[in-house]
């Protein structure tokens, strides 16, 4: 009796160029060292920020993460009155006089983000749970907000949940309304000097975005701040996360040697 064709996921997914990549003001991409990519991991960096360093990072978590291509994104405005091309923020910041916005509008770039996701998800070939974020500062707040739309516009597709969002020092600025929260999991870090209770109000939004939320609470960095990214031991929290979602194909996989076991009846 023959087996079932089973459809073989390519070991290489490049990145297709595609005009919904021009609406960031820059990227990089470097595929998997390996040679088979099976998970994607998205960078987006903080306000006031570029994609260059991100990306150097993203190409040092490549030495230990397994079969992961990275790509980064540069958020599409400049932050005002500071060098031109140096500097980036996701949504405008701040009014004209330099005031920070007490309610910024994140939604042109959720939509393109989430635009870019159709195509990961399309053209490129990747699996939306086989998409990882990893998000500092403003960065994580777009991460997180896009989960959020992502999530509503895809509540009919339990295989376009999202493999997971790190958020480092990230915030909602929506309040989410879900009827039912993702499944992806997200871990959120933030920095304290103390603990906060669980049932605190400042997860709320958190809770209602998604049902595998996990809190990781650092130290105050050097200098007294609550928001700064993550230093040697610190990356511990976030390794142990993803080490439970990447994916690591074998060669049986990558040659469409596994055959779908029948259900025992």
């Amino acid at each position: 009796m023959d087996q079932p064709k089973v459809e073989v996921e390519p070991a290489r997914k490049p990145l297709v160029a595609a005009s919904v990549l021009s609406r960031f003001s820059a990227h990089h991409f470097s595929p998997a060292p390996s040679g088979v990519d099976s998970n994607l991991l998205i960078l987006l960096h903080g306000l006031g920020d570029s994609d260059t360093p991100f990306f150097t990072l993203g190409q040092s978590l490549q030495k230990t993460l397994p079969q992961t291509a990275v790509l980064t994104l540069q958020a599409p405005h400049g932050v005002p009155f500071l060098d031109p091309g140096r500097h980036w923020m996701w949504y405008p910041t701040f009014d004209q006089f330099g005031e920070i916005l007490t309610k910024p509008n994140p939604r042109p770039t959720v939509d393109h983000l989430k635009g870019l996701l159709e195509h990961l998800t399309g053209a490129c070939g990747w699996s939306a749970s086989h998409i990882y974020f990893f998000g500092f500062g403003q960065g994580a707040t777009i991460a997180l907000e896009t989960l959020v739309d992502w999530t509503k516009s895809h509540a009919d597709e339990p295989a376009a949940r999202l493999g997971s969002i790190v958020s480092v020092s990230g915030e909602f600025i929506s309040h989410p309304t879900l009827t039912k929260p993702s499944a992806t999991p997200v871990l959120h870090i933030y920095r304290s000097p103390s603990e906060t209770p669980r049932d605190a109000s400042r997860w709320a939004s958190f809770r209602k975005a998604t049902s595998a939320l996990q809190l990781h609470r650092l130290a105050l960095a050097p200098g007294g701040a609550d928001e700064a990214m993550l230093r040697g031991q610190e990356w511990d929290g976030v390794m142990q996360f993803w080490s439970r979602l990447l994916r690591s194909r074998s060669s049986w996989e990558l040659s469409g040697d596994v055959v779908p076991l029948a259900p025992q009846k």
